[in-house]
């Protein structure tokens, strides 16, 4: 039996790079020891995990034309369908660079670097993303809106989209920041208000600290804010912080938590946000209560810091 239709809309893909070198210094070659490259980008990282995780995920997003067939190479290898919007031109890198004498010593050893092309995404592929985005959600268990918007998509993509994954009572899961989670937020609180009650709906945010610190206006203080924005945004949150405890608030139950992580030795962070989310949207979907699905998505969150692959909770 397939698992749960899980789809994503990811409007800031990437061709991700992830090599692993003796060690970063000033020298005239370094030669890597291995490494690996994946479709990813935040949502794409979610896909792959929710597949790892038994799910059946469906990733919505624009791709430079001159990329897709390895990008769909790659992705439907990783379990993940692929619905691509292409425009001319090439989909952006990310390349990681994992300091091997680092990782044995227990210290931070990623640096990643995003190689941004000069083909902008064309504003016409919007009304292409939206038009797609609504026609899959009635066919959909939940959905996942994550990453940068392009400044060329209009911000209300992401918006109807939202509000019709609410109205549709499908549990949404978001992670983005500043004026598009405000944004999306606002559409969302105005379809909850439409909706029938007897739908049901789930509206959860993933942050990480400083996320969450700029985009809610915030201080330091982000434990005690969080009940305050949760009831005042009629969502809950869940605030990743690095090796620091996991904060959340659950507004159905209008109770908050902390949660500490578990210290592994890490060899590629890049992803656990993203590995995070997609275990705590599949928890929450398949009828978890909040603390647990909280617990579950950090545990896999600490495995794929094992991996140099982003978002992978197992051995390739």
């Amino acid at each position: 039996m397939a698992g749960p239709r899980f789809f994503a809309v990811g409007v800031s893909p990437a061709l991700s790079r992830v090599v692993r070198i003796p060690s970063l210094r000033a020298e005239s070659v370094i030669r890597a020891i291995d490494y690996i490259e994946a479709a990813a980008g935040k949502a794409a990282n979610s896909c792959r995990v929710a597949s790892q995780l038994g799910a059946s995920p469906l990733l919505l997003s624009p791709l430079g034309d001159e990329s897709l067939d390895y990008y769909r190479q790659m992705a439907e290898a990783d379990g993940i369908r692929l619905d691509a919007v292409p425009y001319p031109g090439r989909t952006r890198w990310a390349v990681t660079l994992i300091d091997q004498e680092k990782v044995e010593k227990g210290q931070e050893a990623a640096t990643e670097l995003i190689i941004g092309e000069a083909n902008p995404v064309p504003a016409w592929l919007g009304k292409e993303l939206l038009e797609r985005g609504l026609g899959h959600l009635p066919s959909s268990d939940l959905c996942l809106i994550a990453g940068s918007r392009p400044r060329t998509i209009g911000r209300q993509v992401l918006e109807s989209i939202a509000r019709r994954a609410v109205t549709l009572g499908l549990p949404l899961f978001l992670d983005m920041t500043g004026g598009d989670m405000l944004a999306v937020l606002g559409a969302v609180a105005e379809a909850t208000e439409e909706r029938s009650k007897e739908k049901d709906s789930r509206v959860v945010v993933k942050v990480n600290g400083k996320e969450f610190e700029e985009s809610f206006g915030a201080g330091p203080d982000v434990k005690g804010a969080l009940a305050v924005e949760a009831q005042r945004r009629g969502c809950s949150f869940v605030v990743t912080r690095g090796a620091k405890s996991v904060l959340y608030y659950d507004l159905r139950k209008e109770r908050g938590g902390e949660l500490p992580v578990a210290t592994t030795l890490p060899m590629n962070p890049i992803g656990s946000g993203d590995t995070f989310l997609a275990a705590l949207a599949l928890s929450l979907t398949t009828g978890a209560d909040f603390p647990s699905a909280v617990a579950h998505a950090a545990e896999m969150a600490s495995l794929n810091t094992r991996f140099l692959r982003p978002g992978t909770i197992v051995a390739p």
